[in-house]
């Protein structure tokens, strides 16, 4: 599973049973992938990321492609 952001609770392979890798769209031709459990989650730990590690220009996102 390729994904940019792990849900905390999911820690090693047996943990990923259940779990999706969900596209959450960051604004136009941006999308982060999510390894979570549900979309709500997803959305919020894509969120979260993204808020912790804006950068302090607008600068290029590492989600930017």
């Amino acid at each position: 599973m390729d994904y940019d952001i792990c849900d905390p609770s999911i820690r090693c392979g047996a943990d990923k049973v259940g779990a999706t890798v969900f596209l959450i769209g960051r604004g136009p031709g941006r999308v982060c992938r999510v390894l979570a459990y549900n979309e709500r989650d997803a959305e919020q730990l894509a969120k979260e990321h993204l808020e912790n590690n804006a950068p302090a220009d607008e600068g290029p996102s590492l989600f930017d492609f």
